[in-house]
């Protein structure tokens, strides 16, 4: 069964699936709302200010980033999201001050990887397809499986 960090790297490549042209910025937003319950438009602020939703619970994540609440899918995805709206300096940012996530936790290490992820995708390092075999490399705690 795969675990809820898997799973995020599924839905990563269900986007691309579903579209494969999306760009970057429509990737992370569409990551966004599927992972993070953080919707489109203006109700997509008010669901980053209230924290959006838990879509795809538990764990599975490198022992760096897990916090052991299982809802670090959402954290990562939610920081992602915030940074095709924001920017991701100011998301950067809001996660240190505003969500006050010390950088040596759990939760600073997970917005920082979800920031240097954004930052691939909204400048074009790494293109939508890859993503999800980029939070399996370095999110997830398996590595992935190699084909036989």
């Amino acid at each position: 069964m795969p675990t809820a960090c898997e799973r995020l790297a599924d839905t990563a490549d269900a986007i691309v699936a579903d579209d494969s042209g999306i760009s970057g910025e429509d990737f992370l937003l569409e990551l966004g709302e599927r992972a993070a319950g953080i919707r489109r438009g203006l109700s997509g602020l008010i669901d980053l200010v209230s924290g959006g939703s838990n879509p795809i619970e538990g764990g599975g994540f490198k022992k760096e980033y897990g916090d052991g609440s299982g809802k670090q899918v959402r954290h990562f995805a939610g920081m992602a999201a915030a940074a095709a709206r924001l920017g991701t300096d100011v998301s950067s940012w809001t996660g240190e001050h505003i969500r006050r996530d010390p950088d040596d936790s759990a939760d600073g290490r997970l917005n920082e990887a979800a920031i240097r992820f954004a930052r691939g995708l909204l400048e074009g390092d790494l293109s939508p397809a890859d993503a999800g075999g980029w939070i399996r490399a370095n999110i997830c705690a398996r590595a992935a499986k190699l084909p036989e």
